[in-house]
């Protein structure tokens, strides 16, 4: 800051000006006084910062008379455009950012004079002040203010002697503001007059020939404007009534209506307006180019930039920030139902730059005139490179949108300077009625899967993914489609080094479908990152300026471009990217874009800090010159040989295994798991040696086991494998031998041929073939469980695959044979058998159901058995006779069972066992999995599935899912073949909506039919119209009843641990059932009112509630469902807790208490004299009748969380006069932090002296006063005194009275 003395009352006024004197120059400012006149024409060169005239420059003014100023802008070497502007401190504040005190603005071009008419303001103060006159290259008449600070230009200050000599008897008003609607505008004004005309017109209207309005306040309201007008007012005062007559016209005061409000959908493309300038900001008609005060940015109309063209139309929109932090902004007019949570806005956006892109805000505003009430909602990334990208922003409450504001804007970032957007093809319209998801990203990614983590609120969700660049369609399936249930989401399969993009797509509460939202884009690895290779490339430039456009490529031995460099490169001599490539590849390094300037640019890689590869700038660099050529090579700890299999039993396996490293270990899943050692996908065990036993393995399924070592310097390989094994579905005791004999029709052995046995979970049981090396036969013989299917194929034919043959012989019958043949060949399946050594105690066969809501009956065939038949169930997945889960076992000599005390709609195992007493026992029937119904039998409606395919092949890929209630309930395909029928029961009531899920590689030839028995409810799909997407919502209801089902469910009150769930029905009596989903534990309740309210419920559960009233006796409705997910448990925060004494008298203190609170819907507080209070607020006031100590116990709540704290108070004053004549003295908090309060009453007229002292007698505070009523209340600070014992005195005339208080910390 610069110090200016003025006379005798010396302001300080703020720096500004230019920092250089060349370019442009004010070179004349002329102002005619009452006797003094400013006149200095001076075309020499000016000084940077502000040129101060005031001791050699000077003009008297009166206050109420009009003036003149004039002022050149000039030119110093350069003719350069920009704006000038003048300014009068009439106020003598320091300031020129009053009201008024701008006397006018210019934005032209040099060399051009300009006049501004002003009046001096009657409030003006009457003494010497300033003027300021600015002239700002490359400036515009928005963005000017009096303290600019710039590059080229000129800043000139004037001395102003401000009197009344040649006032006039009749002063104008001082202007204060014009504010405008879409058809009134507000005018304000100051003056100490009573009586005033405001007259006014449209723009440019004669003085006299305007509508005339007389007011009586320092404001007018003018109603009746046109909307998108420019008006002129006047303002003047009325002094007739004291025969003074008007005073001069205070105007013309520009201002324009506001356009009405649009209807959508709103259309702009910037083509039907004129263009503008830097020095001459514009919007389209009824748009608003805003900006925040002393912005050097600018936004305006333009038909073209240097390396883009408009997205459509011959013009577009360009905003621009400058090199300051303040906001530039595009608005939209008011726009209608915006604040339905309903609109969405679809926008071109663009730059020019090298940068990697600029950030642009969407938000809204309350109005059009500024935008310190700036509500921002999205953040766009627009990439750099001249092209259009578009982007739709979503005004509803999930998006951030305050539900209140009219007005769009679009705003430059305060993130980065010097940064410009182009904008585009604006269209605000009706957002789709399932808005898309919020966020998809992409998060670890491998050379075959991503993961990828989105946010949807929806009742189902999908991601398509494909190439990049692909379009989305979710009902053609451009790309590929999959139901995704929860985030994140693992993408499988793909192919490396590869880019892809991935959308998400979400389903509403009403079925219907959002359009995509993304997208996400990521690029697999090529190898793994163990076999990744850490590269430098330095980017160097021998002028020191970045690389002004220039890109390279990095390609590998295909051709395919790894990475693109050189966009970030945009100041200095050096730039460094670090980029990962395989090892043991060869790359090269080529011009993709030359750039501005490509013989400056040049590089160096780097690898393991020593450079492999350089390039040193040369003139002949162009685009596609090859800059460099080099191999990765940091080759990893090397992996070892996969493990080999030896005995593998029903829960365990042994490995054998050869390592060289420091420490081996083994990684085992399911069959086809993607191995990850860091992040435990499979179960990683440490081993020391070999063979190493796996156990507690699945019986009956197939694993892939890996095998890592740790190299010396430790360093992990890469897992070798997989090695798949399959575990026995049976003990040793549960299996039979069967002889495989091979044959050779040649008789010398197979000559390398070899077969699998693979069981029906398709793991390999066996490999056979390697040692039948000579003869006509050759015997293996096998283990296998009793009951299991096998088939054998051959995966290798060998030298002669027509000669070989084979014989499955179980107890000495040949149970399946294969003949040799020409046609034998890999994949050959010579054989399928189905192992039976259980004769004495043959396996029961053939097991069904039919299931009701708490039951089911069961049916099997004896096989020609007679045995007590033990069946045994339990959750799915439960572990036969292990004790490890809770099962029931019950028994029956008969082919058919019922088990009853089931859970409604929970899915069981269920087995069978035949015991034949001496004979042994059977081989295991089942399990069998089967879920219960959400209703009785009596109330199922029987449906059935009807699928056809037009060519014969099933339907490759195409898939029909089905919600109940909108939940999955389950999904149809045709897998082969060209026609099939599914008959399934749904309970009465059921909503159905029916999906088609997935379209498959040939949609057009599936067609199907759902319908329920009758054919009165049905949807179906002609052959060729099968798309993608919901198809119907149907109503299950087959069985009539005459009490009739509750309807109507709705779920109120809902909390972490309660809910009330309310229905419409009649006036029987309401039997209801709730449980956790997932669970087993079903609790049950009845009402006679149309309400239940439970308790007691899990925070963050979904619950499955059932409903049916009975009517009468045998009259009972059917079941009506709802689901509800409980509130998470939110923990209370209380905060603040503290207490005020309001008042002590001789018979009470009244004190009040006060917290804040988080997440609390009560409160409950003890006062320790035997009363209490509760209720919602965070304050209440209590009143002690007598001196004592209370604890004071305060308790706040939810329904799941409780916090309690206590205060000390301590009431000793009630009825007491001291003294001094001081009654009720309270001194408090005591002890403080801080703070401390001195209250009491005065029982005379006294002046009172406090004093706080410490104990060494030194005084800490003195305070003297006379009160001005018999209330004592004082308070004072000590927060700056150290912790200790104080003593505070207070003293009358009557006498002194002392009090103890602790100061803490």
């Amino acid at each position: 800051m610069s110090v200016f003395a003025l006379g005798s009352n010396a302001q300080t006024y703020c720096t500004a000006g230019p920092s250089s004197t060349a370019d442009s120059e004010i070179t004349g400012v002329y102002l005619v006084g009452d006797t003094d006149t400013i006149s200095n024409i001076d075309s020499t060169c000016g000084t940077t910062g502000v040129q101060n005239f005031t001791a050699i420059h000077s003009a008297d003014v009166s206050v109420g008379a009009t003036y003149s100023v004039s002022v050149t802008m000039g030119t110093c070497g350069g003719t350069y455009a920009g704006a000038i502007a003048a300014w009068i401190d009439f106020n003598d504040d320091g300031d020129f950012t009053d009201a008024g005190e701008l006397l006018g603005s210019y934005a032209g071009s040099p060399t051009t004079t300009q006049s501004f008419s002003f009046t001096v303001p009657a409030n003006a103060s009457l003494g010497t002040t300033r003027m300021r006159v600015m002239q700002q290259e490359s400036g515009s008449v928005a963005g000017i203010a009096p303290c600019n600070t710039f590059s080229w230009g000129a800043v000139e200050d004037y001395a102003i002697d401000i009197d009344t000599l040649y006032s006039p008897s009749c002063l104008a008003p001082t202007f204060s503001s014009i504010t405008t609607t879409d058809s009134s505008a507000t005018v304000s004004w100051t003056s100490s007059a009573s009586s005033f005309v405001v007259e006014y017109g449209a723009s440019g209207f004669l003085v006299s020939n305007g509508t005339q309005v007389t007011v009586t306040d320092t404001f007018a309201v003018i109603t009746g404007l046109s909307s998108n007008t420019d008006y002129d007012f006047y303002v003047k005062t009325n002094c007739t009534a004291s025969s003074n007559g008007y005073s001069t016209n205070l105007g013309p005061f520009m201002a324009t209506t506001l356009c009405s409000a649009a209807a959508t959908p709103l259309y702009e493309a910037f083509d039907n307006d004129s263009t503008g300038s830097f020095s001459n900001t514009n919007a389209p008609s009824c748009w608003y180019y805003a900006e925040d005060a002393g912005a050097s940015g600018y936004g305006y109309i333009t038909s073209s930039a240097w390396n883009l063209s408009p997205y459509s139309g011959t013009k577009m929109y360009y905003l621009y920030n400058s090199f300051d932090a303040s906001l530039e902004a595009l608005i939209s007019p008011a726009i209608t139902g915006l604040d339905s949570g309903t609109k969405q806005m679809e926008v071109y956006l663009a730059n020019t730059g090298f940068s990697s892109g600029n950030d642009v805000v969407v938000g809204t505003v309350s109005g059009p005139n500024g935008l310190s009430n700036f509500s921002p909602i999205d953040t766009l990334n627009v990439p750099n490179g001249a092209t259009w990208t578009q982007f739709t922003v979503y005004f509803d409450s999930l998006s951030g949108y305050n539900m209140t504001d009219k007005h769009i804007a679009i705003v430059t970032t305060t993130t980065s300077t010097y940064s410009a957007v182009y904008i585009d093809d604006i269209l605000v319209s009706n957002a789709p009625a399932c808005i898309p998801p919020s966020a998809i990203s992409a998060g670890t990614v491998t050379t075959d899967s991503a993961q990828i983590s989105f946010s949807t609120n929806g009742i189902a969700s999908w991601l398509e993914y494909g190439p990049t660049g692909f379009t989305p369609d979710f009902t053609q399936g451009t790309g590929i489609k999959v139901s995704a249930s929860s985030s994140p989401y693992w993408l499988i399969g793909l192919d490396s080094n590869t880019t892809y993009d991935v959308y998400v797509y979400q389903m509403c509460a009403d079925s219907s479908m959002s359009p995509a939202f993304g997208p996400a884009t990521f690029k697999t690895q090529q190898c793994s990152p163990l076999y990744t290779c850490d590269i430098e490339i330095e980017l160097t430039d021998s002028y020191g300026d970045g690389w002004n456009g220039a890109e390279v490529q990095i390609l590998n031995a295909s051709g395919g471009v790894e990475y693109t460099l050189g966009s970030a490169f945009t100041s200095g001599n050096s730039y460094t990217d670090s980029i990962q490539l395989c090892t043991g590849e060869s790359f090269t390094i080529e011009v993709s874009s030359a750039g501005f300037y490509p013989s400056e640019i040049g590089i160096n890689v780097v690898s393991n800090g020593s450079t492999i590869a350089s390039y040193t700038n040369t003139s002949s660099t162009t685009t596609g010159t090859v800059m460099a050529q080099f191999i990765s090579n940091c080759a990893p700890c090397v992996s070892p040989s996969a493990v080999t299999m030896g005995y593998v039993g029903l829960d365990s396996a042994e490995v054998t295994y050869s390592s060289t490293g420091i420490a081996t270990y083994l990684e085992y899943g399911p069959a086809g798991f993607v191995p990850n050692f860091s992040q435990s996908t499979g179960t990683v065990v440490t081993v020391s040696s070999s063979p190493y036993w796996l156990t507690s393995l699945d019986s009956n399924t197939a694993y892939d086991v890996y095998i890592y070592q740790m190299c010396a310097d430790s360093t992990l390989s890469l897992g070798a494998g997989p090695t798949t094994f399959a575990t026995s579905a049976c003990s040793a005791s549960g299996q039979c031998s069967i002889d495989i004999e091979l044959t050779d029709s040649y008789g010398d052995g197979w000559n390398g041929a070899l077969v699998n046995v693979v069981s029906s979970a398709g793991a390999v049981q066996y490999t056979l073939g390697a040692n039948f090396t000579t003869g006509s036969s050759y015997t293996e013989t096998i283990s296998v469980c009793s009951g299991e299917t096998f088939t054998i194929e051959v995966i290798d034919g060998g030298s002669f695959a027509s000669e070989i043959g084979l014989n499955v012989i179980q107890s000495g019958t040949v149970i399946a044979t294969y003949t040799n043949t020409f046609g034998t060949g890999v994949g050959t399946v010579m054989a399928t058998f189905t192992s039976n050594c259980n004769v004495a105690c043959p396996t029961p066969t053939n097991l069904t159901y039919v299931a009701g809501k708490n039951d089911a009956t069961f049916n099997f065939d004896l096989n020609g058995g007679t045995a007590n038949y033990i069946y045994e169930w339990g959750p799915v997945g439960f572990s036969q006779a292990t004790g490890a889960t809770i099962t029931s076992i019950d028994s029956t000599t008969s082919n058919n069972f019922t088990i009853t005390g089931l859970s409604a709609g929970q899915c069981y195992d269920v087995i069978v066992i035949g015991d034949c007493g001496a004979s042994g026992v059977s081989d295991t029937l089942g399990p069998l999995t089967f879920c219960t119904s959400l209703c009785d039998t009596s109330d199922q409606c029987s449906w059935s599935m009807i699928m056809n395919d037009s060519y014969g092949d099933g339907w490759n890929g195409a898939e029909v899912q089905v919600l109940y209630n909108g939940v999955f309930g389950q999904s149809f395909t045709l897998a082969s073949g060209s026609s099939d029928t599914v008959d399934f029961s749904v309970c009465s009531g059921t909503q159905i909506t029916v999906i088609n899920s997935a379209a498959g590689s040939w949609p057009s030839e599936v067609s199907y039919t759902l319908s329920n028995a009758s054919g009165t409810q049905s949807t179906s799909v002609t052959t060729g119209s099968f798309g993608a997407g919901v198809q119907d919502t149907l109503l299950a209801n087959c069985v009539t009843v005459s009490c009739p089902m509750p309807s109507n469910l709705a779920t109120t009150n809902l909390g972490a641990t309660t809910a009330d769930i309310t229905w419409t029905g009649g006036n029987g009596t309401f039997m209801y059932e709730y449980s956790a989903q997932g669970t087993f534990t079903t609790m049950s309740g009845s009402s006679s009112t149309a309400i239940a309210s439970l308790t007691g419920l899990t925070p963050s559960t979904t619950y499955d509630f059932f409903v049916k009233e009975a009517c009468g006796a045998g009259d009972t409705s059917l079941t009506m469902y709802h689901s509800f997910t409980t509130d998470s448990c939110v923990a209370v925060v209380l905060g603040n807790p503290q207490f005020n004494v309001d008042s002590v008298t001789a018979t009470y203190a009244a004190i009040t208490f006060n917290w804040n609170s988080n997440n609390a819907t009560g409160f409950n507080i003890s006062f320790g004299d035997g009363n209490s209070s509760n209720g919602t607020a965070g304050t209440v006031t209590h009143s002690y009748t007598s001196n004592g100590n209370y604890t004071v116990t305060l308790t706040v709540y939810n329904d799941c969380d409780t916090v309690n704290t206590t205060f000390s108070v301590q009431v000793s004053t009630i009825g007491i006069e001291d003294n001094a004549g001081i009654t009720a003295l309270m001194i408090y908090p005591n002890p403080t932090q801080g703070l401390v309060t001195i209250d009491g009453e005065i029982s005379h007229s006294a002046e009172v002296s406090i004093r706080i002292i410490n104990y060494l007698g030194q005084e800490i505070l003195v305070d003297q006063f006379d009160p001005t009523s018999s209330v004592l209340s004082k308070t004072y600070d000590l927060s700056g005194a150290a912790a200790g014992a104080y003593l505070i005195e207070v003293a009358t005339d009557r006498g002194v009275v002392q009090k103890s208080i602790i100061v803490r910390h």
